[in-house]
């Protein structure tokens, strides 16, 4: 994901590597730049899952990559589908 397709202002110089800086998704998910960072860096408590959409929303993470980054925080990826339908017993209508 670029700046651009966050929608935000182009900041001046060359991005190495390509992509949104650090300060830039926090700005989006709503988060301080030092939260941000412990959460990256693995620094204090284990985020929750609602904390989690934020950065997910903001950079627009597919479900699998939900998943994955539950996972990653130690979360149980939660269920996106119904529960399993169990088939009617043999000789009942």
């Amino acid at each position: 994901m670029t700046p651009a397709d966050a929608a935000l202002p182009p900041r001046g110089g060359r991005r190495r590597p390509p992509g949104l800086r650090g300060e830039e998704v926090a700005q989006l998910a709503g988060l301080s730049v030092d939260y941000r960072a412990r959460l990256e860096q693995r620094r204090g408590p284990q985020p929750s899952p609602q904390l989690l959409a934020a950065p997910a929303r903001a950079l627009r993470l597919s479900e699998n990559e939900l998943d994955h980054l539950d996972h990653l925080a130690g979360h149980e990826p939660p269920r996106r589908h119904g529960p399993l339908t169990r088939a009617a017993p043999r000789g009942r209508c």
